[in-house]
């Protein structure tokens, strides 16, 4: 299932470089996306999507995989307080934490993580970027390594990193390794609930520029 994820990664460097390019840029992905989705067989979320693909044996774990990006489904425990959250996230762990207990207040034990599904498409992708010269990438067995204090400044990250706890996650953990990580990316597969995802992006937007209203 190997793509040519290298030599698509620097003619969108090559674009982003150039302001007036960015929609040809925007539609190279979207071309770029088109290509490879037929691989992996994702198209858009549905039921019959998260369940066929999270029952898959492939690639699947019961606990998330550093330097890969994890797909799983997950319900917050407190879903009723947040604005919208992320029912299928798409994310990079970069912390881990154990259960605490603080007289009456108890958390579980989870991680932190980067939710790429909190961006638009565009910018998925330049987060990528950001991410390749703050990680120790290894090839050899096609991971990313990225942690918190490396990225916790980067603008775009801002918006992205979201705390998971473990007993929440609806499934086991289906992982990808660096040559799907565009594919992914680019996969219309977030699930938000409470507001559409046009207007998470919108909010993820203003937080990347210091804009918190």
């Amino acid at each position: 299932m190997a793509v040519d994820t290298q030599q698509f990664l620097e003619t969108m460097r090559t674009l982003q470089d150039n302001p007036e390019l960015e929609n040809y840029a925007e539609t190279k992905l979207v071309d770029w996306y088109k290509e490879q989705i037929r691989n992996l067989k994702v198209y858009s979320y549905s039921s019959g999507l998260a369940s066929d693909f999270m029952s898959s044996d492939m690639t699947r774990s019961n606990r998330p995989m550093d330097g890969s990006l994890n797909l799983f489904l997950y319900s917050p425990k407190y879903e009723k307080k947040l604005p919208y959250y992320d029912r299928f996230p798409l994310v990079i762990p970069i912390r881990r934490f154990n259960s605490t207990s603080n007289g009456k207040k108890k958390s579980g034990a989870g991680f932190i993580g980067m939710n790429f599904h909190y961006l638009p498409y565009l910018l998925r992708y330049k987060l990528l970027m950001d991410l390749l010269p703050k990680g120790v990438m290894d090839r050899s067995i096609e991971k990313l390594f990225v942690r918190y204090p490396e990225v916790k400044d980067i603008d775009l990250a801002k918006p992205v990193i979201k705390r998971y706890l473990l007993d929440r996650v609806q499934s086991n953990y289906r992982y990808f390794s660096l040559e799907d990580y565009m594919t992914m990316m680019m996969a219309p597969i977030e699930n938000f609930a409470k507001k559409p995802k046009v207007a998470v992006w919108a909010d993820s937007r203003r937080i990347a520029v210091g804009d918190k209203k």
